[in-house]
């Protein structure tokens, strides 16, 4: 659930109604630290994937 949540949670941020990491957490019974250790590693993943793309 924690991934979905992070998931969940990035994509609010780039919409028109940005959810707080409080109110996703509390939705998704994940705590704030959780949330925001997925949503790093999913960032630095996605960091990761874009180099690895521009090289090929």
């Amino acid at each position: 659930m924690g991934v979905a949540a992070a998931i969940i949670y990035q994509a609010s941020q780039n919409s028109e109604t940005p959810r707080t990491q409080s109110e996703i957490c509390r939705i998704a019974n994940v705590s704030e630290v959780t949330l925001r250790g997925l949503v790093r590693i999913i960032n630095e993943t996605l960091v990761l994937l874009d180099r690895l793309e521009q090289q090929s």
